[in-house]
């Protein structure tokens, strides 16, 4: 049985998980509390009438639906299988096909299932990109296909550590609030792989459904106690018109919107859960100044804002205590 670490949560599972996506756990540890994974080729699922809630890919088109049962929750990916949660059970049952891809299902499982898993046990779980940047953490938010990953790449190719590209667990409470990694990967499409990284690495294609490859970034994750966020920014549309690169501080009433349309969950519509996770993302923005950010799409220019971004983190105050 491997034990693994996702965020501040351990996952316990005895499929065999690609050693980029899940962190082996402390030896140290106990797998009391953590999340159990199994995969169940035989099962079909209970069929339920309706779904509670669709999220929609880039196409539009739901990548992933949510029906609920009496005990369990059910989020289906369509044309690859089911996910069966048991939250009080703390267990991930996979039920899909036994020629379903197994990055495939690796890919859902750290980028859809997982982090809402952590959502509903009350963990403030963002779609962010995150990288350390002189001991502390600068967050990237924005819709798919914004940039999250290629400008973390530039980060990357400066030396900075990457604690994801798309899912960071953030805690704490207004004057210290602190990062967590959750999966220890980079995936590019292949214009900003062959850009950034022209010489061959071992790549590994994200999902049957992806044209982006998945690159290992190191095991080092952060301390126990979490990193202390820096800055959060928003990436935003670059206006045609503008070859700038623009940062502009949002109040934090604005950020806190930004932030809660940026969270995981894995039943929007409990409303106790939206409002407890309102409250902490609430105590993050009160603290942790959020920026929008808007650059011109050039790959060639990245490592430059990447460096201007970094120059601008080290102008700001230190964190209220």
């Amino acid at each position: 049985m491997g034990l693994y670490q996702f965020g501040t949560r351990l996952v316990s599972t005895e499929l065999e998980i690609c050693e980029h996506l899940l962190v082996p756990a402390k030896v140290e540890q106990g797998a009391d509390g953590a999340w159990a994974i199994t995969r169940d080729l035989c099962a079909s699922g209970a069929k339920m009438a309706t779904f509670v809630h669709e999220w929609p890919g880039v196409d539009g088109e739901p990548c992933m639906r949510l029906r609920q049962g009496r005990d369990t929750f059910h989020l289906d990916a369509p044309n690859i299988g089911t996910f069966v949660i048991d939250v009080l059970e703390r267990t991930i049952s996979i039920q899909c096909p036994s020629e379903t891809e197994q990055t495939t299902i690796e890919h859902l499982l750290v980028d859809q299932v997982l982090p809402r898993c952590l959502a509903h046990d009350g963990s403030l779980i963002v779609h962010a990109a995150g990288v350390e940047v002189d001991g502390e953490v600068l967050m990237f938010l924005g819709e798919s296909g914004q940039g999250k990953s290629s400008l973390a790449a530039a980060f990357q190719l400066s030396g900075q550590k990457i604690l994801s590209d798309d899912c960071i667990e953030i805690a704490g409470s207004a004057g210290n609030v602190v990062a967590f990694p959750t999966y220890p990967s980079l995936r590019l499409l292949p214009d900003t792989l062959s850009r950034f990284f022209p010489e061959r690495l071992a790549t590994a294609q994200v999902a049957k459904h992806s044209d982006k490859r998945r690159i290992p970034v190191g095991r080092d994750f952060s301390p126990a106690e979490g990193t202390p966020v820096r800055a959060i920014y928003v990436l935003e549309a670059q206006d045609p018109a503008s070859s700038d690169l623009t940062i502009e501080r949002v109040p934090p009433s604005v950020g806190l919107v930004v932030v809660t349309r940026n969270l995981f969950k894995l039943d929007p519509t409990d409303l106790r859960r939206a409002s407890v996770l309102l409250q902490k993302a609430a105590a993050v923005v009160s603290t942790v100044p959020v920026f929008t950010l808007r650059y011109p799409r050039d790959l060639g220019a990245l490592p430059a804002h990447a460096k201007t971004i970094r120059a601008h983190a080290v102008t700001l105050g230190p964190m209220l205590q």
